[in-house]
């Protein structure tokens, strides 16, 4: 992967972790941002389908058994 696109990741993944207490100015620097590339838009939407993919998996109840089980 190239060093531009490290870039745009690591800026999504940073307005990612703040989107859910952002500020009114937070939220509108990161839809300027958003809409100033679409590679900006993919790299977002990715990471957020990662993180809700993790989070519905944190909640498995199977799952939840298997990690506090002693294997």
């Amino acid at each position: 992967m190239s060093q531009e696109y490290d870039r745009i990741v690591q800026r999504a993944a940073g307005f990612l972790a703040r989107s859910h207490a952002e500020s009114p100015r937070q939220r509108a620097n990161r839809e300027k941002w958003l809409a100033a590339d679409p590679r900006h838009e993919r790299a977002y939407r990715y990471l957020k389908r990662l993180d809700e993919d993790a989070r519905r998996l944190g909640n498995d109840p199977d799952l939840r058994s298997l990690i506090d089980s002693d294997l």
